[in-house]
């Protein structure tokens, strides 16, 4: 996979889907850290108040998901959608 101007590996077959998915989500949030200088992606509500910020957490134990203060939020893949559906946004 390539993201934020470098190439890293994603091993589907030694642990699995799932775990490939939570390690490109923590690179790709790593990227986005580092071009915007400030955590990513931060949760917001309709007053623009900060909910904190998700972390993809290295370990999956199942499905990969997005964490907001140790609390599962949503699958890695559904980032989007599940922000959309709360009523939030990404800052």
């Amino acid at each position: 996979m390539v993201a934020g101007g470098h190439e890293f590996p994603l091993d589907v077959g030694h642990r699995g889907v799932e775990q490939a998915c939570a390690f490109a989500a923590f690179q790709l949030q790593d990227d986005a850290m580092g071009e915007l200088n400030r955590p990513w992606p931060e949760l917001v509500n309709s007053a623009g108040e900060s909910l904190g910020v998700l972390t993809a957490p290295a370990e999956v134990h199942g499905v990969a998901v997005w964490e907001l203060s140790g609390q599962s939020f949503c699958a890695v893949g559904h980032l989007r959608r599940a922000v959309e559906a709360a009523g939030l946004r990404i800052r």
